[in-house]
Order: C-alpha cells, then structure tokens, then sequence
C-alpha cells in the first residue's frame, strides 16, 4: 500500500525469513523497487510508519535499536502500537514509555486513542497510534 498509495519506499526490518518472504512477494507483483532491506535509507524528510509486530512487540532492546535505526531520522512517522495488550506480556515499553524512548531520541510524540484507521477492536483492547512531527 506505501508503494501504491505514497509511492514511497518501505524499508523491511523483521526475522530474515520474513524478510526474505517480503522482498521475493514484492518483486513477483512487480514492485521490488518500492521494497529495501537498507536502514541507511532513512532520511530526514521521510515518513516512518512502524508496525505493531516490528516495535511494540520486541524487546526493550530491538525497540532501542528502531528508534537509533529509524525514528530519529525521519521527521514524521507513526506507530500502530498494541502496547497496552502486550507489553507486560513481551516485558517491554507502554505507551507511555515508548513516547519518552522516542522523546530521547529527539522526537516528541503523542497517543491517539480514537485515530480513524483503529477499528472497534483495536479501541476495546486498547491499541493506539502513537505519531510524531518534527516540523
């Protein structure tokens, strides 16, 4: 949809399987050109748009690691965080905590509770978006 839609670029970042799996679909529907495995990427004027699955799920330790790679660097972006169902779970950030992970790395962010792309279940367990703008 970034391809379609944006006509941006997503950077894959996942188990290497996965990887691999996303990168050959990409290239068989004809648009391997929008796909990357290269972090060095990212550049200030981008959009990051992070997964549930590829940040609040993992360690506190992959989360630094993101927000070093990615978030720093990109002058938007938003995270579709499940947070609240798993953080306890997985032992690591909330909400809470991923803002101020993303606060030290310069970027200053803000929960939406009720943004218009959350479907009713997303709002009963609690899932948020968490967004950033630096200009």
């Amino acid at each position: 949809m970034n391809a379609i839609v944006l006509n941006a670029t997503t950077i894959f970042t996942d188990l290497p399987p996965v990887i691999d799996a996303a990168m050959l679909q990409m290239k068989e529907i004809g648009l391997g050109k929008f796909a990357s495995t290269d972090h060095g990427i990212v550049q200030t004027n981008d959009v990051c748009f992070i997964s549930n699955y590829s940040f609040t799920e993992p360690s506190r330790e992959l989360q630094d690691n993101c927000a070093d790679q990615f978030i720093r660097h990109a002058n938007r972006g938003v995270i579709l965080s499940n947070a609240a169902v798993f953080a306890d779970h997985m032992q690591s950030r909330n909400n809470n905590e991923i803002i101020d992970l993303l606060k030290a790395n310069g970027v200053t962010a803000h929960e939406e509770k009720a943004s218009h792309i959350l479907c009713p279940s997303d709002q009963y367990h609690g899932n948020s978006i968490l967004r950033w703008k630096k200009r």
